[in-house]
């Protein structure tokens, strides 16, 4: 799968922090999506979103860290830790700058971008190869992410590369131009709205199968979700965002 869209926000009519995304994945992939009720003392109690089978993936934690994933590509990958367990890792932690350690001091053994949020204010998004790391920050405002490298110091660095969908970049000009409208005033709805954005489409915000592309190359919006970490609460579509309505699930 690939991971997708995630637009966090700092600053809303709540007082509120929202972490969400897009999950493009195999079409063929559409019945392997789980959600995990971690018990794991002495870490913290988690919800997970992954597919069945894997240890990590994205969602919240009882101590409000949320965890989402864009894929990255880099020019080379080593053995060490798999992506997924790096979020495990991650979801596990009590404060975010915590979570950023569990990545950062990792042997990671390939590439991604962890989006990582508070209950407590704190926005970043950690930008990951093997052995090289950078962090962006949100200054107040939304932080978006698709699928390609924004961090100066991995683009000039030896592991980034482009990754192989240009739509990264049509989608991450898309969802800032969405989003940057509804700041001050984000709420789970319209993040959802956007996230089920068509312009570009199949290769939209909201993604479907391409019929010009074989069976085990197309990828579709598998599910979307938008964390409220103060409430300990995970709103997720289980399908398609743009035709499928939101459940709620609380950790408690």
């Amino acid at each position: 799968m690939l991971g997708d869209r995630r637009a966090a926000r700092e600053s809303t009519p709540d007082g509120k922090v929202y972490l969400a995304q897009t999950w493009d994945w195999w079409s063929i992939g559409v019945d392997t999506t789980v959600l995990l009720e971690i018990e794991q003392a002495p870490y913290e109690k988690a919800l997970i979103i992954t597919e069945a089978g894997l240890v990590g993936g994205k969602g919240l934690n009882a101590a409000g860290i949320g965890v989402s994933l864009n894929a990255l590509s880099a020019r080379g990958g080593r053995a060490g830790v798999p992506l997924h367990v790096l979020l495990r890792g991650a979801i596990s932690q009590p404060t975010l700058p915590k979570a950023i350690d569990a990545v950062a001091k990792a042997s990671r053994a390939g590439a991604g971008c962890i989006g990582l949020v508070s209950a407590d204010g704190l926005v970043v998004a950690v930008e990951s190869a093997p052995t090289e790391l950078d962090i962006l920050l949100c200054d107040g405002h939304m932080l978006c992410h698709t699928n390609h490298w924004l961090s100066p110091v991995m683009l000039q660095g030896k592991e980034a590369t482009r990754y192989s969908f240009t739509s990264t970049y049509t989608r991450l000009d898309r969802i800032r131009r969405l989003t940057r409208p509804l700041e001050g005033r984000v709420t789970p709805k319209k993040l959802l709205r956007v996230l089920s954005d068509h312009a570009g489409t199949p290769d939209s915000v909201c993604r479907h199968d391409d019929p010009a592309l074989p069976e085990y190359h197309r990828h579709t919006s598998l599910w979307a979700m938008v964390l409220d970490v103060q409430d300990r609460t995970v709103w997720l579509t289980e399908g398609s965002p743009c035709c499928t309505k939101p459940r709620r699930y609380v950790l408690k």
